[in-house]
């Protein structure tokens, strides 16, 4: 996934009004409204019943975009349990597995 697209990425990110985010799928920009409080609440009763059954080095992640290294797509699931020490502040993908939940 190129720069460019980050960038163009964050810049739609930028320009949309509170409640709102944004996904990149290959060459198109996906908006939509983000999750009403019913479901976040569900997702804490989903994320609640998960996380016992977590295993050893994989941690809880919420709304964190996900960059595929072999297909232009950042995906921001709800949640996603990724390996301990996979997160960066990086934009650039990451060859690491996770498992998005939502």
């Amino acid at each position: 996934m190129s720069s460019r697209h980050y960038e163009l990425l964050e810049e739609a990110r930028r320009a949309l009004p509170q409640g709102f985010k944004a996904e990149l799928s290959g060459d198109v920009i996906v908006m939509q409204a983000t999750p009403s409080t019913i479901h976040q609440r569900n997702l804490f009763l989903v994320r609640r019943q998960f996380d016992p059954h977590q295993p050893a080095g994989v941690l809880p992640s919420e709304n964190t975009d996900l960059a595929s290294p072999s297909v232009d797509k950042v995906r921001n699931p709800d949640l996603t349990y990724l390996p301990d020490g996979s997160r960066s502040t990086s934009r650039r993908p990451s060859a690491s597995r996770s498992t998005p939940v939502g």
